[in-house]
């Protein structure tokens, strides 16, 4: 049966297939690949077909350390070492913009609109 909506002239419209984003499919490609590596060879089969190979605990070990644990560690640090650098920058980016406001709004409006009392000392 095809998969599909039917039209009143008889043709069928195929819909995208949506990609699959559960993390359960990604864990057992991450197996795979990892288990494939250990064994260094693929086995296959007279007909041609191939046989996945064994998946140890070292393998689902290995798996989970590198894709649960140390890939988002340090996609974490990476992010947090980029904001740290980048605050500065992000500060000045902020104080230019709130000093185009004032000249833009002053120049529009005549003079300051935003009345501030002075700061004790």
């Amino acid at each position: 049966m095809s998969k599909g909506i039917a039209k009143s002239d008889g043709k069928v419209s195929v819909k995208p297939t949506v990609p699959d984003l559960r993390f359960e499919q990604t864990f057992r490609q991450s197996l795979k690949r990892e288990a494939l590596k250990q064994n260094k060879l693929t086995l296959s089969v007279a007909d041609g077909s191939v046989i996945d190979p064994p998946i140890t605990p070292y393998v689902v070990a290995k798996v989970v350390f590198k894709d649960v644990l140390l890939s988002p560690f340090l996609q974490g640090v990476a992010l947090s070492l980029f904001y740290m650098a980048a605050r500065p920058w992000l500060q000045h980016c902020r104080e230019a913009g709130r000093n185009l406001t004032k000249r833009i709004l002053s120049s529009l409006f005549g003079g300051d609109l935003i009345h501030r009392p002075p700061k004790a000392i």
